[in-house]
């Protein structure tokens, strides 16, 4: 029986010390690298080691000789701090692996549409799962899963950061959470740099379509509570599917989601009537400006807001009614000053004209107000080629490929026309009159001014320090005394 014994705890010695001997071989042999091979290696290895671990357990509780416990003990602590040391590093790389998995960019031949957690605890994760998946049910369902990335990734603390991760990514739509604790309010935001599969050509219609679709949702909900929750399945997973259906080339799938996400109970009435605008916009990308019309005009009657006068303005512009569409325009910038699209669309009017001059000092206009969209600097560009300036125009049309970010077919049709001004410079047009030139800054109310009751043209040439002949040539006012309440006239540089 002792020989049985002696040969028993031989054995699990024996065994005891494999797996630290194995462990240390493979050290010596192949390094840190032991810890990136296949999964089947890996719990060969972990398994080994807890073998290992288990035999010199038994031997260190067993009664026995003292010297073959106090020895199996210091085995047993081997493994032990093997598998511990293993299990950190190993962690540890499959963490970094995570995160630079996370930060690969998706192919340029998929829509990406990227998902951020409001924190890394498990309560946000099981969120985000279910608006992936409420997202991949829309997508899958109408047959586009394939052409649409989704991918999770940090979480996002503002929309700058949004932008930047959506551009590292090459993320169309990106969809965030912020929570502030302080006052119980969760924001959900719907970040968009641009949703419109437009063709490998520079059009003014589809600029002014990919404009549209650079936007910024956001809705605000107390934490925890159903309205937030509600929130999240059936406003912002359809809003992302909707934008990811429009880039790509699904607009009618797109206005339906919107039509879906604007009937969610208990919304508040500014964030239905952006949805109506969506709509409205989707349509537009449908090449249905009749049935835009009405939900821009709905949204309008909700919210009168610069977005939804601008979406009403781009489908005036598409149905060929041009002071309809320059009116409103003026709307969407007496809305707010500071937003850049509508000041292109002012700019693709005055051009039609043979405005040059005033077309070129909108699209500038525009390029300060949003100096990293690609488009405004698309249309300068254009401008530039209406007056004949090449290099100029070959400039404008390299900042436009460097701020495409997912909009890969602006960034190829930018670089080619870019090639093609230098190579071809093209002819200045005749200019219907010639104009002075507004200056460009970033502050809209410096190179515009909104008429305001009681102003007359005498009144305001007096105010800017501008003759009141150089307010009329800019903004080709007809009749100087039929000024309206909200008007904008742009602000020409004295020479």
């Amino acid at each position: 029986m002792r020989a049985k014994g002696k040969l028993l705890d031989i054995g699990l010695y024996t065994v005891a010390l494999i797996g630290p001997l194995l462990y240390l071989a493979g050290f010596l042999a192949r390094g840190l690298g032991m810890l990136q091979a296949d999964w089947p290696r890996l719990a060969l290895m972990f398994g080994l080691l807890a073998l290992s671990a288990g035999a010199a357990a038994f031997l260190a509780l067993r009664r026995g000789d003292t010297a073959l416990r106090v020895a199996a003990a210091i085995t047993l602590a081997v493994n032990l701090a093997g598998i511990a040391y293993s299990w950190t590093r190993w962690s540890d790389d499959l963490s970094r692996a995570r995160a630079e998995d996370l930060l690969q960019p998706i192919p340029v031949t998929q829509v990406g549409i990227v998902l951020a957690p409001a924190d890394q605890g498990p309560d946000a994760a099981n969120e985000l799962r279910a608006i992936e998946k409420a997202i991949r049910t829309i997508l899958d369902r109408n047959g586009i899963g394939g052409l649409v990335q989704v991918r999770r990734t940090f979480p996002i603390a503002n929309a700058q950061y949004a932008r930047r991760i959506g551009l590292t990514l090459g993320a169309n739509v990106v969809v965030w959470h912020t929570v502030e604790p302080g006052r119980a309010r969760s924001v959900r935001h719907v970040t968009v740099l641009g949703a419109h599969d437009m063709d490998a050509q520079l059009d003014e219609a589809d600029l002014l379509r990919l404009m549209a679709t650079q936007e910024e949702l956001a809705i605000t909900a107390t934490v925890g509570t159903e309205a937030d929750d509600r929130y999240a399945s059936e406003v912002i997973a359809p809003v992302a599917a909707a934008f990811g259906a429009l880039a790509a080339g699904r607009p009618v799938l797109a206005a339906t989601q919107f039509r879906n996400a604007s009937q969610g109970e208990g919304l508040p009435l500014r964030t239905v009537a952006t949805l109506r605008a969506y709509r409205g916009m989707a349509l537009l990308h449908a090449d249905r400006a009749d049935l835009a019309v009405p939900e821009f005009e709905e949204a309008i009657s909700l919210n009168s807001s610069a977005y939804a006068w601008t979406g009403l303005a781009n489908a005036r512009l598409m149905a060929r009614d041009f002071e309809a569409a320059r009116r409103a325009y003026q709307q969407a910038i007496s809305r707010d000053s500071y937003y850049a699209p509508p000041y292109c669309g002012l700019g693709l009017i005055l051009a039609r004209e043979s405005d040059v001059a005033g077309a070129t000092a909108a699209y500038r206009q525009a390029v300060a107000l949003a100096p990293d969209w690609a488009a405004p600097h698309a249309f300068l560009a254009l401008a530039y080629e209406l007056r004949g300036d090449a290099a100029a125009a070959h400039d404008e049309y390299q900042v436009c490929v460097s701020m495409a970010g997912p909009n890969s077919a602006l960034q190829e049709a930018a670089a080619q026309r870019s090639q093609q001004v230098v190579k071809n410079p093209p002819t200045p047009i005749p200019t219907a009159t010639p104009r002075p030139t507004p200056t460009p800054t970033p502050f809209p109310t410096s190179g515009v001014y909104q008429v305001r009751g009681g102003d007359t043209l005498a009144a305001i040439a007096q105010k800017l320090g501008v003759p009141a002949e150089m307010l009329i040539e800019v903004n080709r006012l007809e009749n100087p005394n039929a000024l309206s309440i909200g008007q904008i006239l742009i602000v020409p540089e004295l020479p």
